[in-house]
């Protein structure tokens, strides 16, 4: 970030180096809370032969994404966020430019094209540009599958009655509801046959 008054070259890497140290400090706060909590947060499950894999796929490197809306104009937090994300990444590893499209009706080409300007811009190349538009009916035969297996359900439920039952950590009245029944629903809001908002997979 650009300082309010003129500096040499090692105090301005002296300033940058602070803060980084102190977001990371912040974030192991974040990160400290979540994983003390009461249990009603999931615990990280991530096995030996897990990460063993992990490492044989990747190498060791690290990849991340930078994944804005193309539904206006880049503003200075997409700047911190393009620093962190494309910064983890420089070192051997690569960043996606990944575009979360998915509301058309707010989205434009024009700002597709501003977000490339402005990440080129800042000195970063992507390692791939993909769309999540392009996964939709990947994402949506995964979900299909998780209903089949037991692990998602339709629900009604609107955010003031889900935030109530999470205080009281009760499940939710359709949490039960048959396997056949929400693999219909589920196909129902597909097909636009269910008002917006009134269900959630």
């Amino acid at each position: 970030y650009p300082l309010p008054f003129p500096c040499n070259g090692n105090f301005f890497l002296y300033f940058l180096f602070f803060s980084i140290v102190s977001l990371i400090n912040l974030y192991s706060q974040v990160h400290t809370e979540v994983f003390y909590s009461d249990g009603s947060v999931l615990e990280c499950n991530n096995k030996r032969e897990v990460l063993d894999k992990h490492l044989k796929v990747t190498g060791g490197k690290v990849y991340t994404r930078f994944p804005p809306e193309p539904n206006g104009y880049l503003h200075i937090g997409h700047a911190k966020a393009m620093f962190v994300d494309f910064g983890l990444a420089k070192r051997g590893g690569g960043c996606y430019l990944r575009y979360d499209d998915t509301n058309p009706e707010a989205e434009k080409k024009e700002y597709i094209n501003h977000i490339e300007e402005i990440v080129n811009w800042m000195g970063w190349e992507p390692f791939k540009i993909t769309y999540t538009s392009d996964y939709f009916q990947e994402l949506y035969d995964l979900a299909v599958e998780l209903i089949r297996r037991g692990h998602a359900y339709v629900d009604h439920q609107n955010a003031k009655d889900i935030e109530e039952y999470r205080k009281m950590k009760t499940n939710s009245p359709w949490r039960d509801r048959l396997i056949e029944e929400s693999l219909r629903l589920f196909d129902e809001m597909r097909r636009g046959m269910i008002e917006e908002g009134k269900a959630t997979l």
